[in-house]
């Protein structure tokens, strides 16, 4: 810690989450779900390609206004937009248990 600092520590806690889902995804689809390790790991190229769309694409919003008002429209501005980004990605990777959501939603 004394040589990377806090910033090391992040980063090493970064790649020991990764490790530990990558672990524990291994696991489950070995002996609790009849899975393929290869549909987790699209999954998780998903959630990466969403996380970075969702980084570059809020970083249009700028906070300018330094106050709990401000704050919190700008994370519901970001929220939205990263409720839209993740629903299109979804409806391109998994179109099928998007449009069976959609009628469920319409069902009602």
């Amino acid at each position: 810690m004394y040589y990377y600092g806090i910033i090391g520590v992040a980063y090493g806690l970064l790649v020991a989450m990764f490790y530990q889902t990558l672990w524990t995804a291994k696991y489950n689809c070995k002996f609790i779900k009849n899975l393929k390790f290869l549909y987790i790991i699209k999954q998780l190229i998903i959630n990466l390609f969403s996380l970075f769309a969702i980084h570059y694409i809020s970083n249009i919003f700028s906070l300018n206004n330094v106050s709990y008002f401000s704050w919190v429209l700008h994370a519901v501005k970001v929220s939205f937009v990263a409720c839209i980004i993740v629903t299109i990605i979804n409806l391109f990777a998994y179109r099928e248990y998007m449009i069976s959501i959609f009628k469920v939603f319409i069902r009602r």
